[in-house]
């Protein structure tokens, strides 16, 4: 059986409170000093669900779940599945010129 690193699965299960409480996935990547990408992968990724993929099924793993069913559905109806955020460093070039 696969245990996870405490520290890492504690960070991971505040970035899904963090975004079930509405904080963007770019004010989020920021304080863990993450690219919004990365934080879009984790909050996606439903290997956190105890679920693993084979031949392009998800089922259930041997492995527990680190987020529960009900925080991870209120985070995806939360993230948009276009991934449209906004890079604030490329507006603010767009205004200065």
């Amino acid at each position: 059986m696969y245990f996870p690193d405490t520290n890492k699965a504690e960070i991971l299960k505040q970035i899904f409170q963090m975004r079930v409480k509405g904080l963007s996935i770019c004010a989020i990547a920021r304080k863990f000093k993450m690219n919004a990408t990365t934080v879009y992968n984790l909050l996606s990724n439903r290997t956190f669900l105890g679920e693993s993929k084979y031949k392009g099924v998800w089922s259930k793993a041997k492995h527990e779940p680190l987020i529960d069913e009900e925080t991870f559905y209120k985070v995806q109806t939360k993230t948009d599945k276009k991934r449209h955020w906004i890079n604030p460093k490329k507006t603010l070039q767009k205004q200065v010129m």
